[in-house]
């Protein structure tokens, strides 16, 4: 088998850098691929000292077919590293296999990156191949699958693929907005990715990765996944560029076993792409409390003023500016500025066509889980899935029932 080559991005962290390596190391075809370490150039003179560690650290790396070391003399930045790291050598190649300094390899990560590249060569709508997948245990998703999505966490692509990159994050973003995207793009408002974009964008990150998912996804282009990952990443703390706080929400297993590359139909598996956005919906239910109520906004957000205040008019019979009101002062505490929506929509029904509703299965679900929870005596009783443990009273309400039944001869 053809290797392709490995591209190792590193930069001040010496014990992760051989941590990454060692673990490369492990695998079975270690020995017959070439290994090329771009070291990037200190940002100060406090990261002199580990930077100058890590160089001599891989100055010593044995175990691959040939290692080469690139070192940039002043900071590049991680995004201009790594894109212009992998343009080089997929210019080369034709082919690359991406790795940063802060991710473990199962043995057998090697050996799916090659032959899924191998594979599916000619198959113009798979852009890239990853080795990561999230903490999903879950039986029916397959061993292979296809997810409109791109990881940037060990990783593969062809020149082809790395050719609809995509540096420019407004103009992605433009594209993203213009065909009201951003709720598949944010993987059904499940993460924000759409935010990510615009931080990049504002310089608010150094992010690449985004750009590269925003390219593969505006190109409808897939990834191969599979699901056990092949990679742990193990930086998720402060050392790293984009974790600000330590987590392990994101920590996988890795796999033991061989990885077996079967034919299955080049579409999106949707059964695997729901369990990803159930999965970002639990673990970053925190960040995305508001994205309830932020669908049932975001109809009524794409209308005029106008034609805003004459449907809400139709379903409150209150004056329409009364429900404005209302309406501005709800969005206002439940958005922040930060989120929005953006479209030309026409009419009340296009804008609807693109929200969920009272028939979504996940309402229904999430009802019935409450309803049998009271039912079974573990909670009082339920509001709109709500669960409460004790009762609560609306004393007005039951005033006006009160004054109400005094009218009634108490009836």
């Amino acid at each position: 088998m053809t290797t392709a080559p490995i591209v190792l991005f590193v930069y001040n962290r010496p014990i992760y850098t051989q941590r990454t390596v060692e673990s490369l190391k492990q695998n079975e075809i270690a020995g017959e691929s070439q290994l090329y370490i771009y070291s990037d150039g200190p940002k100060n003179e406090s990261d002199q000292q580990q930077v100058e560690q890590v160089r001599e650290y891989v100055k010593t790396i044995t175990g691959f077919k040939k290692v080469w070391i690139i070192e940039h003399e002043k900071n590049w930045g991680l995004s201009r590293s790594i894109i212009s790291g992998i343009s080089e050598i997929i210019n080369q190649f034709g082919r690359v296999i991406v790795m940063e300094d802060d991710l473990l390899s199962s043995p057998y990560f090697l050996r799916f990156m090659n032959e899924a590249l191998n594979y599916y060569e000619k198959e113009e709508n798979v852009i890239s191949i990853s080795g990561y997948f999230f903490p999903i245990n879950d039986c029916n998703i397959p061993e292979t699958f296809f997810l409109r999505w791109a990881d940037c966490w060990g990783w593969a692509t062809w020149k082809r693929g790395w050719d609809l990159f995509e540096a420019d994050g407004k103009k992605i973003l433009d594209i993203i907005q213009s065909e009201n995207l951003e709720a598949a793009f944010n993987m059904d408002d499940s993460y924000p990715y759409t935010q990510m974009l615009r931080d990049q964008i504002n310089h608010k990150n150094d992010s690449w990765g985004i750009r590269w998912y925003a390219s593969s996804f505006i190109k409808k282009r897939l990834t191969l996944c599979t699901n056990m990952s092949l990679i742990h990443n193990f930086g998720c703390n402060q050392s790293g560029s984009h974790f600000l706080n330590e987590t392990t929400a994101l920590d996988s297993k890795l796999r033991q076993i061989p990885v077996k590359i079967s034919p299955i139909p080049i579409v999106e598996d949707h059964y695997s792409k729901q369990q990803v956005f159930q999965f970002y919906e639990r673990t970053y239910k925190h960040d995305n409390h508001k994205s309830f109520f932020k669908k049932k906004f975001v109809a009524l957000n794409h209308l005029s003023l106008s034609n805003k205040s004459k449907m809400i008019n139709k379903i409150f019979n209150l004056p329409h500016h009364i429900l404005h009101y209302i309406y501005i002062k709800l969005k206002k505490q439940i958005l922040p500025p930060l989120y929005g929506w953006s479209g030309n929509y026409p009419s009340w029904e296009a804008a609807l066509h693109d929200s969920k509703g009272y028939d979504s299965p996940d309402i229904f679900t999430k009802l019935k889980t409450a309803s049998l929870k009271v039912k079974s005596g573990e909670a009082v009783y339920e509001r709109d899935s709500v669960l409460f443990d004790k009762i609560e009273y609306s004393w007005p309400l039951l005033a006006g029932l009160m004054w109400i039944a005094s009218q009634k001869e108490n009836t």
